[in-house]
């Protein structure tokens, strides 16, 4: 009977990581270290390295909760990138909300 129970458990679990990983997204957190053209990149909070993204018109940038360009970034500012799907082999950030430093 146990068999039976772990089952459909199982499949949920698989059922929400394809999903999940189909939407091709995460995010990161980190600090400003480079503001670019069309570019961003942040000293990773998590891994310690540091991670540049591509920024195009489709990206939703924020700061201090308002809407912002990416001009508005400043070298320092602490963000959360909602990274997208790769183009062309490289990280796009779909959204940015950036703060200032602490």
């Amino acid at each position: 009977m146990g068999v039976h129970r772990i089952g459909p458990c199982l499949a949920l679990v698989l059922v929400a990581l394809v999903a999940v990983s189909a939407r091709g997204e995460e995010a990161q957190e980190g600090k400003v270290l480079v503001v670019g053209k069309d570019s961003i990149t942040i000293l990773d909070k998590v891994e310690g390295d540091n991670d540049t993204y591509l920024v195009d018109a489709a990206t939703k940038i924020t700061r201090e909760g308002k809407p912002a360009k990416l001009i508005d970034i400043q070298v320092g500012d602490r963000v959360k990138i909602v990274v997208g799907r790769p183009e062309k082999g490289k990280m796009v950030a779909k959204e940015i909300s950036a703060l200032p430093p602490e």
